[in-house]
């Protein structure tokens, strides 16, 4: 009896095999999967990245709105960080403790960035005339 057993596991053991090894694995990828959501769950890894990009966005919109009402260097640079304090970021500033010089040095960057792009920015801002209403109301944000 003991050899008939031990025949039948010998021969349904290479059958078997990789769809137990096919399980184990499908297993550890679920529970990889959901112990890296619980992980960017409890450090915001997720989150941190929203808000950069947020960050980055209300800053640029800021200084492009700056440089297409003809505002250059620290004005432009004010007018970035000032859109990003009241209406773009606020959170987000808050979230990353962020100093004031730490926001300058982002839209330093910035400027730098929005100024490579060079005339056709101008372009765009003059023929849509989307920068204008927004510049106004930028101009009231820029701080002191």
């Amino acid at each position: 009896m003991k050899d008939i057993v031990l025949q039948t596991y010998v021969a349904i053991l290479p059958v078997i095999l990789p769809m137990i090894l096919l399980a184990i694995g499908e297993f550890l990828r679920r529970l990889i999967a959901r112990l890296a959501a619980g992980f960017e769950a409890r450090t915001g890894v997720a989150v941190d990245a929203k808000a950069m990009a947020t960050l980055h966005s209300a800053l640029m919109t800021g200084i492009t709105a700056a440089l297409s009402r003809g505002l250059t260097g620290q004005e432009a640079i004010n007018a970035g960080i000032g859109h990003a304090l009241a209406r773009g970021a606020p959170d987000a500033i808050r979230h990353f403790g962020l100093t004031t010089e730490g926001l300058q040095t982002l839209a330093e960057a910035k400027l730098w960035e929005a100024q490579s792009r060079g005339p056709l920015l101008e372009f765009v801002a003059a023929e849509s005339g989307v920068f204008g209403p927004i510049g106004a109301q930028i101009e009231d944000e820029t701080p002191a």
